[in-house]
């Protein structure tokens, strides 16, 4: 009887996990919004635009019905990168870089 009690207890826990884990409650709802839309809404990423900006790329970027994935530097990085590169500002960078 002791290991039933166990059982039950043991499979209960496991469906109120999986149930809870489970629910539709987190109202995820997909935007419309494209990656530089998302880059303009965060200030972190102020140089990512100046730099899609810069190079034409906002452009292939703001297509909704395309398909892009893009690792985001943050304004962090583009400092550190200028200071490796030994220049003061995006514009200096050459477009093809």
């Amino acid at each position: 009887m002791k290991k039933f009690k166990l059982l039950f207890l043991s499979l209960l826990l496991i469906s109120t996990i999986a149930f809870v884990a489970c629910s539709d409650d987190d109202n995820n709802k997909p935007t419309n919004s494209t990656i530089v839309d998302v880059a303009k809404s965060d200030p972190n990423f102020s140089s990512l635009v100046k730099a899609l900006s810069i190079t034409g790329l906002d452009k292939a970027l703001e297509n909704n019905t395309a398909s892009f994935t893009v690792f985001a530097p943050t304004n962090q990085a583009f400092a550190d990168l200028l200071i490796e590169l030994k220049l003061s500002s995006l514009n200096d960078v050459p477009k093809e870089t």
